[in-house]
């Protein structure tokens, strides 16, 4: 077993096809098809089911590339600390971030590290929480912004995040200042998609109140969500959020609940071992807090 082939089916187990990584690595299709046999024959495993021009994952290849993903990332890892210094702070951090922070705490966070002098280029990604969570887990990231904690990391409470209703200007609900949660039960309700943590933690309160979401339409993030409210699909509640870019959208408070939710600012244990960067991301979350 060597490097070369575990990069070869890293690849493959992405992609599950040859041709296109046979041209990524710049190989030729057979060369590619006898590494990942070989592979096989040492690992005495099967690591791939093959369908006439289709491939797919067996179990003992899905568990075998959850491996090789580490390894291969811890490789390069040090590779580039060797190559850019010895110092964290001289290398390439990804940090994965929730879409409704991304017009307030991300651009903070690098004026923060542009006026500390911090010598670090970033890689940002937006995500769902549960995909950050899973990828600071995995080492695909080295910093999130997420809801929650993640299990097993470094984490610091950033901010909690109040909820408030939104409507359109036309709705009947547009004139109140507050209103209470039962009242919403008669009105379609846009919602995030079911994968984020805002839908489930509203889910769960609608539920703990006896009553029933009427759900008329389905985002990806907030920004989407008040695209529809703007042109007047339904209402939501979502992270307090700047209007200055929907003109037909109001606010609106909830009464008698307590509606915030807790962004937490997470990292790896790799990270944590620079102690001036650790010492800096602190800082940054005490000054937000």
């Amino acid at each position: 077993m060597t490097l070369q082939q575990l990069i070869y089916f890293c690849e493959l187990a992405k992609t599950l096809h040859y041709t296109k990584v046979s041209q990524k690595l710049n190989i030729s299709q057979p060369a590619l098809s006898y590494s990942i046999r070989e592979l096989e024959n040492d690992l005495n495993a099967k690591l791939f089911e093959r369908h006439a021009k289709k491939i797919s994952l067996t179990k003992e290849g899905e568990l075998f590339y959850n491996y090789v993903e580490q390894a291969l990332h811890l490789i390069n890892e040090g590779y580039e600390l060797l190559n850019t210094g010895t110092s964290l702070q001289q290398r390439r951090l990804n940090i994965g971030y929730i879409h409704s922070i991304s017009q307030s705490y991300i651009p903070i966070f690098l004026d923060f590290c542009h006026k500390n002098n911090l010598n670090i280029t970033f890689n940002f990604t937006q995500a769902l929480s549960n995909d950050l969570h899973e990828g600071l887990t995995k080492g695909d990231y080295d910093i999130i912004f997420a809801v929650n904690e993640t299990p097993g990391m470094i984490n610091h409470l950033l901010v909690e995040q109040p909820l408030f209703l939104y409507v359109n200007i036309n709705h009947p609900l547009h004139t109140k200042q507050s209103i209470a949660l039962q009242d919403l039960a008669p009105y379609d309700m846009i919602m995030v998609n079911n994968k984020s943590q805002l839908r489930k933690q509203l889910e769960t309160l609608f539920k703990s109140e006896g009553l029933k979401i009427k759900l008329n339409m389905e985002a990806n993030n907030c920004e989407d969500v008040l695209s529809y409210i703007d042109k007047g699909y339904g209402l939501a509640i979502i992270p307090q959020t700047n209007l200055d870019k929907h003109n037909n959208v109001a606010e609106i408070k909830i009464d008698n609940i307590s509606l915030h939710r807790k962004i937490y600012l997470s990292w790896s244990k790799a990270v944590n071992k620079d102690a001036k960067l650790a010492e800096k991301l602190l800082e940054f979350v005490n000054c937000i807090g």
